[in-house]
């Protein structure tokens, strides 16, 4: 199972420093979650030791003290020009600069049951959001959450610093599941998690829930048939108290309140609430200009040792072809060999291939010749002479053509005569073929090569009378 570091800034720790507290946890081992840890951020990576390599990701997760989260639709031809615009979508919800801020966006599928405004102090019933209001074809709903620039850089550089890259970072109010049945609460120490239906999710102080709920109570009166689910963590000091003092205070209101205590911290709440949302839906502060460059390096170490397997497996088919290619080219040798053996048994006086066995084995067709001497037989009972042919091309050596023969081999049966001779260039012993034809004397060039001395030729001579 995929094992999770679960980090957390407490709601309490601002303005940020190396001295402010964090909250980790391992989650999803094999061991199960482990206990909730506690240290300041310049002690985290001594505190952590080993367990942040164990761990396959780092989660991040931020209260709505220190980042926002909100719900907005948008129309869907606004999508191009979402990354300029969204700022100015934003606008209305700050009182600050919005350039100051970082902002993170996914659509979303379906619709919460919980207004697209941050404010709580009584809008219309029209502009609260739900699946019937929003034409799906023209609309879309757009998940946001939003940071302050010095509070995210100055977040990871401390956690750099222990050696820390989040790949995720995660508004924590975006994770309370919304009922349309119940109001959740999630008590913390000094601060609590709101999630009601016509209420965008919250993180208040816990002295301002009181109001929260009277001012809820005249707007939405509807919602008194709600029951309101507490719960709170019993291992932190005053967990009952608080939650007993709450619960006393809504019923006195009018509601109807069950409290439930916590198995674990606030922070195994959310881990657990984290692992059953699809991270496709949640939207990551760690985008754009901080995207997570640790995880974006080691996907590039993957695609790294991707290319070093394709680069081994293609030299490894390269050998394969070049060793295949030399065994089939001994292979074609020593049926060649074969081949000149066999015929040289059924016609032992054939000087061109005799020559070629003993200084250019492959060069000759051997195919090709036994089909010429099957299809074209000498009679046994002619004879023909050879005198007058060998008289011609004696006569044509000494006529101005320089080609030097250096041996004849004649057949009488076959009536044919063979030539090796030496040449200038290739033009002289094409010229002697031609001046042969001319004596009407059939020759043919059976090979030739380039020699230092000039070119090397082999001849067959017919048609002698």
């Amino acid at each position: 199972m995929e094992s999770v570091l679960f980090l957390r800034i407490p709601p309490g720790e601002l303005p940020l420093s190396a001295k402010s507290k964090v909250q980790w946890l391992c989650y999803g081992s094999e061991q199960g979650s482990s206990e909730l840890n506690t240290t300041v951020i310049d002690e985290l990576g001594t505190s952590l030791g080993e367990q942040a390599e164990t761990c396959d990701r780092q989660v991040l997760l931020l209260s709505g003290r220190m980042a926002s989260h909100y719900y907005k639709s948008v129309g869907t031809a606004q999508r191009k020009y979402l990354s300029k615009a969204l700022p100015f979508l934003m606008e209305d919800e700050f009182a600050e600069e919005v350039g100051q801020f970082h902002f993170a966006s996914t659509f979303v599928e379906g619709c919460p049951l919980h207004r697209t405004d941050s404010s709580m102090n009584g809008a219309d019933d029209e502009a609260s959001l739900n699946v019937d209001s929003i034409d799906q074809q023209k609309h879309q709903l757009l998940s946001v959450s939003s940071i302050k620039h010095a509070d995210i850089q100055q977040l990871l550089y401390e956690l750099g610093q222990q050696g820390l890259s989040p790949g995720e970072i995660i508004v924590e109010t975006q994770l309370i599941p919304v009922n349309a049945d119940t109001i959740t609460v999630l008590q913390d120490q000094h601060y609590t998690l709101l999630a009601a239906p016509q209420l965008m999710n919250v993180s208040l102080d816990s002295n301002a829930l009181e109001f929260a709920f009277l001012n809820q109570k005249s707007v939405h009166p509807e919602l008194l048939s709600l029951p309101v689910m507490i719960h709170f963590d019993a291992q932190q000091p005053g967990g009952h108290e608080r939650a007993a003092c709450l619960r006393a205070i809504l019923e006195s209101m009018g509601w109807t309140v069950e409290t439930f205590e916590s198995p674990a911290s606030v922070l195994s709440t959310l881990a657990d609430y984290y692992s059953q949302r699809s991270p496709a839906v949640l939207t990551n502060l760690r985008s754009g200009e901080y995207r997570d460059k640790v995880r974006k390096t080691t996907s590039f170490k993957w695609f790294k040792a991707l290319g070093g397997v394709a680069a081994c497996w293609l030299v490894l088919d390269m050998a394969l072809m070049i060793g295949s290619g030399w065994w089939f080219s001994s292979k074609a040798d020593q049926y060649w060999q074969d081949s000149a053996t066999l015929y040289l048994d059924a016609f032992p006086k054939d000087q061109l291939l005799q020559n070629a066995v003993l200084n250019f084995p492959g060069t000759v067709d051997i195919q090709n010749r036994l089909q010429s001497r099957l299809q074209n037989p000498t009679p046994i009972n002619q004879s023909p002479s050879l005198l007058p042919g060998l008289a011609t091309i004696s006569r044509k050596t000494q006529g101005g053509i320089s080609v030097v023969p250096s041996s004849l081999n004649a057949d009488q049966q076959v009536g044919t005569i063979r030539v090796e001779l030496t040449a200038d260039s290739l033009e002289q012993v094409d010229a002697f073929l031609v001046a042969l034809a001319t004596e009407g004397l059939q020759s043919k060039l059976d090979n030739a090569r380039q020699e230092d001395s000039g070119v090397f030729a082999q001849l067959t001579i017919g048609g002698l009378q």
